[in-house]
């Protein structure tokens, strides 16, 4: 890129924050091409944040390497917000973009703030309420919404947290969640191509099965695995497919636990377009993570939420989603629950449209384009005539 661009840095460090900005980055390519997006891997989930690239067909301009040799999150967020500061000398960029609530997000956020960038946090706002709930997750978005010049909200809900902490309504604007927006471009595609192959056989329940965050490292994980063991005993039917992901902590656990269990498939995370299939595909989840709640409510797949609580509790109040925590026969009672009661199944396997309809990338980059033209009048809405969904929250 030449000198004079107008470059915006997009920092990524995960799996979700790929996937979740990545219709962030092509929206800016499409219609605002004035604004350049150049887009910094951190070496947090090194291959896994590239593989979500690819389906979009983007590649990354920079590569990190600063975090090898090190898993404590002090040096981590040293080491990142040092080598994003030295970025954004070296680029200049008109603003940084970050996603979500990793430490990635936090230690750009914290060199833009540092460097006097305008940042824009996406998905801004979501709260459990407790600064150790999820832990550091909460403390870093926390933090992002003081230095965030755009705080883009998914949904009402996330947008009056950041109210009532103190934040300026100037600063904060409802756009819905961008993984709808990835989801809808995915499923376009898949749908058209068919090159990948249902995960799940007509004669079987097939249970989706995702466990990585830090609270449930250890003792809660082991329990998981046990109520998964004695569902795949109890229930012939059903299917337990188990995408492992790569922390040691997890693997090393998972595989101890569940290797030649029968009815219980485990699988290394697989790119994204393979995932959505298996989401399509899946009769439910169970799940800790924060990002398969936003997606399965979309889809209309249960949701079984192994946690104490959630920052996303418009899935719960929705009715798609319910938190089951990791106690051995609480998973198993609620895996069954679902299996056997039609009705209640019935009810949660509705598709809703609570996190957003598709378009928050075009919100997005309108916000961004108008701020960051000079005299260019606030128009705020969305490039392309975006459908709004009844009851939406994110509107």
């Amino acid at each position: 890129m030449g000198d004079g661009m107008n470059r915006v840095l997009f920092v990524i460090g995960t799996r979700p924050e790929a996937i979740k900005l990545a219709p962030v980055i092509l929206t800016m390519h499409e219609v605002s091409p004035d604004l350049a997006p150049l887009v910094v891997l951190t070496g947090q989930h090194p291959e896994m944040a590239g593989e979500a690239l690819e389906i979009f067909d983007l590649i990354p301009d920079v590569q990190l390497e600063v975090l090898h040799g090190t898993n404590d999150l002090c040096m981590m967020v040293s080491r990142l917000t040092q080598a994003v500061g030295e970025l954004l000398e070296r680029y200049s960029p008109r603003a940084v973009v970050v996603q979500g609530d990793t430490l990635s997000a936090l230690s750009a956020g914290m060199a833009a703030g540092l460097r006097q960038v305008p940042l824009a946090h996406v998905e801004a706002g979501l709260r459990t309420g407790c600064v150790t709930d999820p832990f550091p997750e909460e403390l870093a978005r926390r933090q992002l919404a003081d230095l965030a010049r755009w705080n883009f909200a998914p949904t009402r809900e996330a947008e009056m947290n950041l109210l009532h902490e103190g934040i300026d309504s100037e600063q904060i604007e409802r756009v819905g969640n961008t993984v709808v927006d990835a989801l809808r471009m995915v499923r376009d595609r898949l749908d058209v191509t068919g090159t990948v192959e249902s995960s799940s056989p007509g004669d079987h329940w097939t249970l989706l099965v995702t466990a990585h965050r830090r609270e449930n490292w250890g003792p809660g994980l082991i329990r998981i695995c046990r109520a998964l063991k004695r569902l795949a005993t109890q229930r012939p039917e059903l299917r337990i497919v188990f995408s492992v992901h790569r922390n040691p902590k997890v693997r090393e656990v998972v595989h101890r636990q569940l290797a030649g269990v029968h009815g219980v498939s485990l699988i290394d995370a697989p790119r994204y377009g393979e995932w959505v299939r298996l989401l399509l595909d899946c009769d439910a989840i169970l799940t800790d993570s924060g990002g398969l709640q936003e997606e399965g409510t979309a889809l209309g797949k249960p949701i079984l939420v192994m946690r104490a609580s959630t920052e996303r509790p418009e899935a719960l109040r929705a009715g798609a989603a319910t938190i089951v925590g990791t106690e051995t026969q609480d998973v198993v009672s609620s895996v069954l629950m679902l299996m056997d009661d039609q009705d209640t199944y019935a009810y949660m396997a509705t598709p809703r449209d609570v996190f957003g309809d598709g378009y928050a990338a075009e919100r997005i980059v309108a916000r961004m384009a108008a701020d960051l033209h000079d005299g260019a009048a606030p128009d705020h809405s969305p490039s392309v005539a975006v459908p709004i969904g009844s009851g939406a929250e994110y509107v």
